[in-house]
C-alpha cells in the first residue's frame, strides 16, 4: 500500500471503508443500530472522570475506555490532589494519554492512524471519490507506481473541505442529501445538550447522518511515533466530543490494529464485531480494546480441540475482565485476564470440577484436578493423596482438606483481605437519581467456610464472586449498583 505522510490528512480508501463496514457491522447496517452508536465522548456533570452513555450498544468501547481512564487517573503521577476533582484541562490531558495508550496497545509498532470526521464535506463532493490504495497493510514505503493518499488528497474534491482543527465543540447542522429531497437538512444535536437531557434521566432520540454519508466524510491521519500520537490527539481531541466521537475512537483502533490482523485473530471472520440485531459489541471487540488482541476467547493461551486451534489471551492485561457469564458457566476467565494468586487459581479450578458448588468433588476427579494445577498427578501418588484426603472412604474430597494439604499457607501471605470497591454505570437511567456517578463501597474477603450461605445474590456480588468466592460487600448508603 502507499504510505500516508506524517501529519497528512487524507481520505480513507473506499476498499478500507468497505472492509471496516463488513468487519464491524456485517453485510447490513441497520439505521437504528448505527444511530445508537453515534455519540461523542461525553463526561458526566456529576463525576469529572466518568463517561456517560446515551443508549445501549457502545459500552463495548466506552467501558474499556472508562477502565483505562480510571487506571490512569488513580495511579498517574501527573495528577495532584484528589483525582475525582480534576479540572477540565487535566481531564482532557488524561483522555489524550489514555487514548494514546490504547492505540499503542493494539499497534504492532509505534504507528497509529487517527480517524477524523469532516462535517463540511457534502456527499456531492465525495460520492465519486475512489482510491485503489489501502491503509490496511501498514506499509511504510511506496513504490514508484503507487498512488499515495497524499497524492489523492491533492486532486480530490475533499481538499475543499475545511481542514482547520476544531478548538471547541461546534453547534451546527449538517446538510445531507436525501433520495426524496436533495435539500433535506438533518439537524445534529449538540453533544452538551444531549448530555444535559441524558443526565435528567431521558434518552434522546437524536437525528444523525445515514451510515453512507458518515463514511464518506471520514479522513485519516498517520502518526509514526508515540509522541506524535499524543501530540495529534491533543490537537484534535475536541472533535471526539462531537456527535461521532465514539465511532472515531473505534475506527482509529481498527485501522491501527489492521483489518487483516483482526480477521486473523477473531474466531469467525464472518461474524461482525457489532451484533446486527441488538447492537452490542462482541467478545472479540472487548478483548481487542482491553488486551490488544481480537480473539474470541478469554482463556490462557491457545487450545487445540481435535486439530482446531482456538486462540486465547497470550499475555496478562492491565485491565481485568469479569462477567456474569462465568457464574452461569458460559465462559471462563483465567489468570492472564485477571490477576490471581495460586490459592485463588486452585479454588477456581476446583470449582470447575465442583459443578454444583457443594464444596467437594468426587475422588474420581482428583487426578484431573491435580493435573490441571500442575501438581504431581502420577497414579500412585494420587492414590496416596486420595487415602489421606478421604480417610473415611466416602468417595469425596472437600475443598478445605484439599487446600490445607496443598496450600497450607493460604491467608498468611500479603494478599489484601479488605479493599475499597467502586462501581461505574454510564447509563443515567440505571443510576440513582439519573446521575452518572461512582458508587463506592468496601469489600472484605472472608475465609472459605465448609458450607457457604449466600445472603446477597445481587448481580454485582455474583459477578465479583467469580474472582473472590467469599467476598462480602458494603456499599455506601446501601446503594447496590445495577449492572444493566
Amino acid at each position: 500500500m502507499a504510505s500516508v505522510s506524517a501529519n497528512q490528512e487524507a481520505p480513507i480508501p473506499n476498499q478500507d471503508i468497505e472492509e471496516i463496514k463488513r468487519l464491524l457491522w456485517g453485510s447490513d447496517i441497520k439505521y437504528d443500530i448505527f444511530r445508537r452508536w453515534t455519540q461523542g465522548i461525553l463526561f458526566s456533570d456529576d463525576e469529572p472522570t466518568a463517561l456517560t452513555q446515551l443508549e445501549g450498544g457502545p459500552c463495548a468501547v466506552i467501558a474499556p475506555l472508562q477502565a483505562f481512564l480510571l487506571k490512569n487517573a488513580m495511579f498517574s503521577q501527573n495528577i495532584n490532589g484528589n483525582w475525582r476533582e480534576i479540572n477540565g484541562e487535566q481531564r482532557q490531558m488524561l483522555l489524550c494519554q489514555t487514548l494514546a495508550e490504547m492505540l499503542s496497545l493494539v499497534s504492532s509498532s509505534d504507528t497509529a492512524y487517527l480517524v477524523q470526521y469532516q462535517p463540511n464535506c457534502t456527499p456531492n463532493d465525495v460520492e465519486h471519490h475512489h482510491s485503489p490504495t489501502s491503509v490496511n497493510d501498514h506499509s511504510t514505503q511506496s513504490g514508484e507506481g503507487d498512488v499515495t493518499p497524499a497524492q489523492v488528497l491533492e486532486s480530490s474534491p475533499l481538499t475543499n473541505c475545511n481542514q482547520n482543527p476544531k478548538t471547541s465543540v461546534d453547534y451546527q447542522s449538517v446538510h445531507t442529501m436525501d433520495n426524496a429531497n436533495d435539500q433535506l437538512s438533518k439537524d445534529i444535536q449538540c453533544p452538551n445538550d444531549i448530555a444535559e437531557e441524558f443526565n435528567n434521566g431521558s434518552s434522546p432520540k437524536k437525528k444523525c447522518l445515514s451510515h453512507e454519508e458518515f463514511h464518506l466524510r471520514l479522513r485519516c491521519r498517520k502518526c509514526s511515533s508515540k509522541e506524535e500520537i499524543l501530540n495529534q490527539l491533543k490537537l484534535h481531541v475536541s472533535e471526539l466530543y462531537d456527535e461521532y466521537g465514539v465511532l472515531l475512537v473505534l475506527y482509529s483502533l481498527i485501522l491501527t490494529k489492521g483489518i487483516e490482523q483482526i480477521k486473523n485473530e477473531v474466531g469467525d471472520p464472518c461474524e461482525a464485531l457489532i451484533d446486527g440485531t441488538h447492537g452490542y459489541g462482541s467478545q472479540s471487540l472487548v478483548n481487542l480494546l482491553i488486551t490488544g488482541k481480537a480473539v474470541s476467547n478469554v482463556w490462557d493461551n491457545d487450545k487445540d480441540l481435535s486439530g482446531l486451534k482456538l486462540h486465547g489471551i497470550t499475555k496478562k492485561a492491565t485491565i481485568g475482565f469479569l462477567t456474569l457469564l462465568e457464574h452461569l458457566r458460559y465462559c471462563e476467565e483465567k489468570s492472564l485476564v485477571i490477576t490471581e494468586s495460586p490459592e485463588a487459581e486452585a479454588r477456581r479450578i476446583f470449582s470447575n470440577f465442583d459443578t454444583e458448588g457443594r464444596g467437594f468433588i468426587s475422588c474420581d476427579h482428583l487426578q484431573d484436578l491435580m493435573g490441571a494445577l500442575n501438581l504431581v498427578a502420577e497414579t500412585e501418588y494420587v492414590k496416596i493423596m486420595q487415602d489421606k484426603l478421604d480417610p473415611e472412604q466416602l468417595g469425596i474430597v472437600t475443598l478445605s482438606s484439599f487446600m490445607d494439604e496443598f496450600f497450607p499457607h493460604e491467608g498468611q501471605s500479603d494478599v489484601v483481605n479488605r479493599f475499597p470497591v467502586m462501581h461505574y454505570n454510564g447509563l443515567g437511567r440505571s443510576c440513582p437519581e439519573g446521575k452518572v456517578r461512582y458508587i463506592t463501597g468496601e469489600a472484605t474477603i472472608l475465609d472459605m467456610p465448609e458450607v457457604q450461605i449466600l445472603t446477597d445474590t445481587s448481580p454485582i456480588k455474583t459477578c465479583l464472586m467469580t474472582k473472590w468466592p467469599t467476598i462480602e460487600l458494603k456499599w455506601q448508603d446501601n446503594l447496590i449498583p445495577s449492572l444493566n
